[in-house]
């Protein structure tokens, strides 16, 4: 059996909990060479799209730990091309990194803008997980003053809220709005 190719990943780090644990102690050792040389690894062996977001995710973390806050923007913008279309509970929590990336540099504005699209990620997401419930309907499609507007019935505000209360990032997202 290949062990590290079969081994389920975990979902929330997008590495396998022994690589995540490894990499983690390093860091704490102050073995940052070490630790990069692990991530440029992973980074070399994902493959596919949404594995490359989640290690230049990964990448960012590691940058933004050790204070060097301009690598870990430019791994997290990455993250983010990478993500493309998709929009998944990785991409909005590369966005809380990123916000916090920009808050801890003094630039609010920058990191409000950040958390703004990362809850709009968020509330799309939500959109489309109820959009697909077949209990769920819009009320009706129009236009107002020459927009496309959509009009929702009240029972699909209460499940976006429910399910942003699911969403850990969505409470990471507007308390760090607050903060700002």
């Amino acid at each position: 059996m290949m062990e590290s190719k079969n081994r389920m990943r975990d979902t929330a780090l997008g590495l396998t909990t022994e690589r995540w644990n490894q990499i983690s102690r390093l860091i704490q050792s102050k073995r940052t060479d070490e630790a990069f040389e692990l991530l440029k690894d992973e980074m070399a062996n994902a493959s596919g799209d949404f594995s490359k977001a989640v290690a230049y995710e990964q990448l960012g973390n590691f940058y933004q730990m050790i204070g060097m806050s301009g690598e870990a923007i430019t791994a997290l913008e990455r993250s983010i091309q990478f993500h493309g279309s998709m929009n998944t509970p990785a991409l909005t929590r590369t966005y809380v990194t990123l916000g916090l990336v920009y808050k801890s540099l003094g630039e609010f504005e920058k990191a409000l803008e950040i958390y703004e699209t990362g809850l709009n990620k968020l509330m799309d997401r939500a959109l489309r997980i109820i959009s697909k419930d077949e209990n769920s309907q819009l009320i009706s499609e129009g236009e107002f003053e020459g927009k496309s507007v959509l009009n929702f019935s009240t029972d699909i505000f209460d499940r976006i809220k429910e399910l942003c209360r699911l969403d850990v990032t969505f409470a990471a997202l507007r308390n760090n709005m607050g903060t700002c």
